[in-house]
């Protein structure tokens, strides 16, 4: 997030539930940092990120260059000095919410979790919910949280899927494989668009990767080379001709180009 602010603006102590770095642009910003200790809310609102004034471990004024990194937990507010601009960059995790939300819908789409609790014995009274049964309703989404077929896949889409839109880099016409091949044979190499997450799950139950939000299985294609797709931003012309050997891959690598994910681009620029 960027942020312009005149002096003496801000929006006040608050607290973040992600990490947080604060980059200044122009100007200057004072920022306090407090301790990781729970906060008094602002106006009773427990739900609401604004905090009460708190005692600073960090008191610290940034100017242009400067970071500041401030974990989750911490409370924070921002001064401004002088005109100035700032830039936030947010490292989010999937919230409890988001995750239930997520799961319920891939079960709900696939048709699964249709297991439903069984009793074994009956509450003492008829208008009580017993702690065993309590226990035991609670206990079916234990279950599908232990099952790699209930998760893996909502994980690879969510954690893989951008927040922000990508600026896609399609070309004017699509390319063929016969194009690809000769643009690695003239020394070309592969780059992702910025911010393009492809990941792969560890112990994943199928093999494949996720790649913004979207999965591509490629069941022939060894754990090895999906590591080199997954753990390189760029590939030289002699590892993507390499990697091209593999028919999936080639694929693969020519569908990310033409969706724009993906482009080619000379060594020498």
């Amino acid at each position: 997030m960027a942020s312009f602010a005149t002096p003496s603006g801000g929006v006040g102590p608050h607290v973040d539930n992600y990490d947080v770095f604060i980059i200044q642009g122009e100007g200057e910003r004072r920022w306090t940092v407090g301790d990781n200790t729970p906060q008094q809310r602002r106006g009773g609102n427990p739900n609401s990120p604004l905090v009460e004034d708190f005692t600073p471990i960090i008191d610290v004024v940034l100017e242009k260059g400067d970071m500041l990194y401030i974990p989750p937990g911490f409370p924070h507010c921002g001064e401004t000095l002088t005109i100035a601009m700032s830039y936030s960059i947010g490292f989010r995790a999937p919230s409890q919410q988001e995750l239930v939300s997520e799961v319920a819908d891939y079960l709900l789409d696939k048709n699964l979790g249709q297991q439903r609790f069984t009793s074994i014995s009956e509450p003492d009274a008829p208008g009580v919910i017993s702690q065993e049964h309590q226990l035991g309703l609670m206990n079916l989404l234990a279950q599908l949280s232990q099952d790699p077929n209930n998760y893996q896949v909502v994980l690879g889409k969510l954690l893989s899927q951008n927040r922000f839109e990508l600026d896609i880099c399609e070309g004017e016409e699509a390319y063929t494989e016969a194009d690809l091949q000769d643009a690695f044979d003239q020394g070309a190499d592969i780059n992702r668009i910025g911010g393009l997450k492809i990941l792969r799950l560890e112990n994943d139950a199928s093999s494949r990767l996720f790649i913004n939000g979207e999965v591509y299985e490629l069941p022939n294609t060894p754990e090895e080379v999906l590591a080199k797709l997954s753990d390189n931003v760029s590939l030289s012309s002699d590892i993507a001709l390499a990697l091209c050997q593999h028919g999936e891959v080639q694929s693969l690598l020519l569908t990310l180009i033409n969706q724009g994910l993906c482009y080619l681009a000379d060594t020498e620029a």
